[in-house]
């Protein structure tokens, strides 16, 4: 086995363990990794390449006669990592930033964009923002 075939099948592996990692228990990781994205675990496009990466995964697994270039191989490891970042950091970065947001909103803190400086500062473009002459 090449080491582009083992790294797809440890790729394989890796959607298996995500799956059981958040209780999708299937034994049939086609079916597995629909339930994950039915449960909102991941959203479709990360469910398309990781359906990607399964079926890449059991071309590696299996002798097919089809090699695995060193390009697949080296996609299938950023996919990877992009859908370990959706699932395990992201996610959880998210729910900390919606927290935050809701606990200001809870105490009263205002959602504008610059609050603190309201009436100060004239409206801006993107990169170039003024404050307003103190005469006005």
């Amino acid at each position: 086995m090449s080491w582009s075939a083992a790294t797809v099948v440890m790729v394989r592996r890796t959607l298996e363990g995500i799956c059981r990692d958040n209780g999708i228990e299937d034994r049939n990781l086609a079916s597995a990794l629909v339930k994950m994205e039915e449960e909102g675990l991941i959203d479709r496009t990360i469910a398309q390449w990781a359906k990607h990466l399964r079926l890449l995964g059991n071309q590696g697994a299996h002798f097919t006669g089809s090699p695995i270039s060193r390009e697949d191989a080296n996609g299938a490891l950023t996919f990877t990592e992009a859908l370990l970042d959706q699932i395990y950091v992201l996610i959880k970065r998210f729910d900390e930033f919606k927290q935050r947001r809701e606990a200001r909103a809870s105490q009263g803190v205002s959602d504008k964009r610059l609050s603190v400086l309201a009436g100060t500062l004239v409206p801006c473009r993107v990169f170039s923002c003024s404050r307003m002459p103190s005469g006005r």
